[in-house]
């Protein structure tokens, strides 16, 4: 982890104790004292603390983070912070700070940023109020692209590197006025300062017209995306969308690997049914065409599992397999023995019973394309790792189907069973991780 501009080292420092299985701390200010400061509370913290946290200093500016790539040891990192102090990064070292967050960052790694933003045509009274004053460089640049929605100028600079912005820009209204509001308290009988700080509160003050402030105060998470490299000599499945679909899918190409196992998680909301019924077919939307899939037998399995409760477990499964001997191999795999196979398919049956029974008709069927639609929802931690293995154990079998595609909310228990990770960003399908193969 990386905190740039970390002040006295609160965060670092903080978290060296409470997170064991944070390795290494590095940590930029530009102010020597402030360095001085966390280097002393690091004695102090190792003399009282057993930290397995290796915390490292460095008194410099954007230079100290471009330093850390000379390093022959420097380790792969997973965050970067940047807690107000974009703002004091000129135009071209902003571009430099998004290079060397994408040298420094592994795959799936993410930026943090928080910091003020300034409306779009209020450049020039920012520059004589703030910027200048508290010698910065370029402020984030905000405006309204349509209806409320807003485009900040941060987030392109990031996609153009290899980042995407994860979820929405978290806005607060007030948080830069108030702040401002108080510093003016605070220096009373010094005229002039309050002065500067009370035209700053005036000018991020939240305006009740407009329903905004000229100021909001911003916070915004990057994640890296990984080069999707599987698909540069393999086959791939996918959809090319020419337009915006349910508000929730952008404009563009969504190609998967072909005869891979892939995880795609997102937020409630983000978009993965909806592409999972694209995939499928089952969703009929203008501007969609469906890559190398008119040939495919597939199978999607929805998030509702619904079984007939007058057949029993085994002829629930019978009616998608005319091979005896497939069915028997599928349950023995997924675990389904004799006992249960004779069950009543009905509610006496467990949420994880009546998953892996969904699951053994969607593989007697013999799908190429097996869309798997929050399996493990409704299950607990350990039946969805159970879950994990029985497809495993199916998989190494070498039958159909050759290529799953998972979509769920989390990964975090799931990554080692998949070979490409994805994540659905602001309506875009983006690579999170890619296993060579």
């Amino acid at each position: 982890m990386i905190d740039f501009a970390c002040g006295k080292g609160d965060l670092l420092l903080h978290l060296a104790k409470r997170l064991p299985s944070l390795e290494v701390g590095v940590g930029i200010d530009i102010a020597p004292s402030a360095i001085e400061a966390c280097e002393k509370r690091t004695r102090q913290l190792e003399g009282t603390h057993k930290i397995g946290t290796k915390l490292n200093w460095i008194a410099a500016g954007l230079e100290g983070l471009s330093g850390l790539l000379s390093s022959s040891k420097v380790p792969s990192f997973d965050l970067l912070l940047c807690r107000d102090a974009y703002y004091l990064l000129s135009a071209d070292e902003q571009c430099t700070f998004w290079k060397t967050a994408f040298s420094l960052l592994g795959d799936g790694g993410a930026v943090f940023i928080a910091d003020l933003s300034v409306r779009r045509g209020m450049e020039g009274t920012a520059e004589a109020l703030l910027v200048r004053r508290q010698h910065g460089g370029q402020p984030i640049i905000w405006n309204h692209e349509s209806g409320k929605h807003r485009s900040f100028s941060h987030i392109s600079l990031a996609r153009k590197v290899g980042f995407e912005l994860n979820g929405d820009v978290k806005i607060d209204e007030f948080a830069v006025g108030d702040s401002y509001r108080e510093a003016a308290s605070q220096f009373r009988g010094d005229e002039k300062t309050v002065e500067v700080y009370s035209k700053l509160a005036t000018f991020a003050a939240y305006d009740e017209v407009a329903q905004c402030s000229s100021v909001p105060y911003i916070q915004s998470i990057f994640v890296k995306t990984a080069p999707n490299a599987v698909l540069e000599d393999r086959e791939h499945i996918g959809i090319e969308l020419e337009r915006e679909i349910n508000g929730a899918l952008r404009p563009g190409s969504v190609l998967l690997p072909w005869k891979s196992w892939s995880l795609i998680i997102g937020r409630s909301g983000a978009g993965k049914t909806t592409l999972l019924n694209l995939l499928a077919g089952t969703a009929k939307c203008r501007g969609v065409c469906r890559v190398n899939l008119s040939d495919k037998k597939i199978y999607l399995l929805p998030q509702d599992v619904e079984l007939l409760s007058q057949l029993t477990v085994g002829q629930n499964i019978e009616l998608f397999s005319n091979a005896m001997s497939d069915l028997a191999r599928v349950c023995t795999i997924l675990g389904l023995d004799a006992k249960l196979l004779r069950r009543k398919a009905d509610s006496r049956l467990s949420g994880g019973e009546r998953q892996r029974v969904a699951i053994a008709q969607a593989l007697v069927a013999g799908p190429d394309i097996l869309l798997l639609d929050e399996p493990s929802r409704g299950i607990d931690r350990v039946r969805r790792e159970q879950l994990l293995y029985y497809l495993g154990e199916y998989r190494k079998s070498g039958n159909n189907p050759s290529t799953v595609i998972w979509v769920d909310h989390d990964f975090w228990s799931m990554r080692e069973s998949f070979d490409t990770i994805y994540e659905i960003m602001g309506g875009r399908v983006v690579c999170l991780d890619a296993k060579a193969t």
